[in-house]
C-alpha cells in the first residue's frame, strides 16, 4: 500500500501531481500529465493511482515510476455519442481490481466505463449509459424536473460503494445518480436543493455503506440511505460556504 502519511497533491491548475510525505512535509516524486489535472484517485490496495485530465485522458500510474503505466482515452468509443468538453472522472473499486471512468455527453447525461485493473490494455469490459432513456425508467420515483436536472449536471465525482456493488455519480447540479455497479442501471437520484450556479460539491459513502453524503452550496451536507434514495435525507448544517469535499 501507499507509504504511511503520504498523499497525492494536484497543482490545482497544472498537469502535475506530487507525492507528498506528511511526515516531513517533503515531496517525494512529481508526475507530469498531458494537461491540467482535474481529479486524482488512489488505489486502496497498492501503489497505483489514477489521474483525470482536462484533455479527456485518464492515466494509470505507479508511484515508483515518473511515467504513466497506461493512458486510457476517456472520450472515445461511446457509440458515436458526442462528449461535452469536460474532463472525465475516475475511481477504483474497494478491492482495487476494477476502476471506473465517467464522462458527460453533449446531449445530456453521460456514461461509465469499467476496466479490469489487471488487464486494462484490453479496454473496458463494461460500458453503462446514464442518459435520458436510462433515467426515464425512474419516472415512477422522480418527477421530470429532477431527472432533467440530473442529466444537465456535469459529473464532479465518481465513487464506488464500500461493498463495490453501487456507483455514485455526483454532479454540479446539486444531485447525484446512483447506479448498480454490476448491471449499470440507475437505481436512484439523490436530489438536494438546486444550486444558484453550477457547484462542484463533494460526495462520500459512510464506511459501512449505510449512507451516502452529498455536499451542497447552501453549506449543508445531506445523508441518504442508498437502499431508499427516494426518502428525504437527513440534513447536517454548520458550514459557511459550499461543501466541496
Amino acid at each position: 500500500g501507499h507509504a504511511d502519511r503520504c498523499v497525492f497533491v494536484g497543482d490545482g491548475s497544472g498537469p502535475n501531481v506530487r507525492y507528498l510525505s506528511l511526515y516531513d512535509n517533503r515531496y517525494l516524486r512529481c508526475y507530469k500529465g498531458p494537461s491540467d489535472v482535474v481529479d486524482v484517485a488512489g488505489s486502496p490496495a497498492d501503489d497505483q493511482f489514477l489521474t483525470s485530465h482536462s484533455d479527456g485522458a485518464v492515466l494509470l500510474w505507479d508511484v515508483t515510476s515518473k511515467r504513466a503505466v497506461a493512458k486510457l482515452d476517456g472520450r472515445s468509443k461511446w457509440n458515436k455519442r458526442r462528449l461535452r468538453g469536460t474532463a472525465p472522472r475516475a475511481a477504483f473499486a474497494p478491492d482495487a481490481l476494477v476502476f471506473a471512468a465517467a464522462a458527460n455527453f453533449e446531449a445530456g447525461g453521460g456514461g461509465v466505463k469499467l476496466f479490469d485493473a489487471r488487464n486494462y490494455g484490453a479496454g473496458p469490459f463494461a460500458t453503462f449509459f446514464v442518459d435520458g432513456p436510462a433515467l426515464e425508467k425512474l419516472a415512477h420515483k422522480y418527477d421530470a424536473s429532477t431527472r432533467l436536472r440530473a442529466l444537465r449536471g456535469t459529473f464532479t465525482d465518481v465513487l464506488f460503494s464500500p461493498d463495490g456493488e453501487g456507483l455514485v455519480l455526483a454532479t454540479d447540479a446539486g444531485c447525484a445518480i446512483v447506479l448498480d455497479a454490476f448491471e449499470g442501471h440507475a437505481t436512484g437520484v439523490l436530489a438536494g436543493p438546486e444550486p444558484r450556479a453550477p457547484t462542484a460539491c463533494g460526495a462520500a459513502y459512510a464506511p459501512g455503506g449505510g449512507a451516502v453524503f452529498l455536499g451542497g452550496d447552501d453549506g449543508c451536507i445531506r445523508a441518504w440511505d442508498p437502499d431508499a434514495p427516494v426518502k428525504r435525507p437527513a440534513v447536517l448544517g454548520g458550514h459557511a460556504g459550499p461543501v466541496r469535499h
